[in-house]
């Protein structure tokens, strides 16, 4: 029988090789690397607060100089190039002495035309700026943390921004994005519309919006793979019945 701590071990690399796997595929573009966090190379803390329920400390964010994350928070992740990943804070933790936390994928329409099969599903109205909430999440290391992002509604960007553009000057280019579906990538199935300003609020909807995108999406490959069985099922009575 394995040793307990052998096996904890390859269970976090293969945690964090699928994470890099993840991290390696269509992010967004990034011109201004590591420019919230500096470049002095200080250690991650946590911020902690106390429980309103059981008034016991507990880890509601993490910080590094002056930038600080909380949960519920979107940042940004270092990807391969010039580019980043973004991902919902929903849980900190600890693994191997290394803070880390588990993050909930946005997805990119690059990303879903990576690949013949994915194409048939990219949105013809899709944005450039666009990003898909999805199910997916991983756990990653703090130290993968690149800046803040700012995730809103279709319209409240476009009131932000009338002419549908963020000056490459403003601090917010490359950081701003539109989000009014979900997606399970592996499934091809999007979630009905939605405003996320109404779905999602900060840390007390998490749950709330796990819960949104897992049943949309479930619900719909699970309505197609009825379908799919009717079919074959008429299929198989038309083929007995015939002489």
């Amino acid at each position: 029988m394995p040793h307990k701590t052998n096996l904890r071990k390859r269970i976090n690399a293969a945690k964090t090789e699928r994470a890099r796997d993840f991290l390696r595929k269509g992010g967004v573009s990034r011109e201004d690397s590591d420019d919230e966090l500096g470049y002095e190379d200080y250690p991650w803390e946590w911020v902690f607060a106390q429980s309103k329920e059981t008034g016991v400390q507990k880890i509601v964010g993490a910080c590094m100089g002056s930038f600080q994350c909380m949960l519920g928070d979107c940042v940004l992740l270092k990807a391969e190039s010039n580019e980043a990943w973004v991902g919902l804070i929903c849980d900190f933790q600890v693994e191997e002495e290394e803070k880390m936390a588990n993050f909930m994928w946005f997805s990119t329409p690059k990303e879903i035309s990576r690949g013949r099969r994915n194409k048939q599903i990219l949105r013809s109205d899709a944005l450039p700026n666009e990003l898909y909430i999805t199910p997916a999440s991983d756990i990653n290391p703090l130290a993968s943390i690149n800046g803040k992002a700012t995730v809103m509604s279709l319209a409240a960007f476009a009131a932000k921004y009338p002419s549908g553009k963020i000056p490459r000057s403003s601090k917010h280019y490359g950081k701003t994005f539109v989000c009014r579906r979900g997606l399970d990538t592996k499934t091809a199935f999007y979630t009905d519309d939605f405003v996320w300003e109404d779905l999602y609020k900060g840390e007390q909807d998490i749950n709330k919006l796990i819960r949104f995108v897992e049943a949309q999406t479930q619900a719909k490959a699970g309505a197609t793979r009825k379908r799919r069985r009717d079919r074959e099922y008429e299929h198989e009575e038309h083929e007995a019945s015939s002489p």
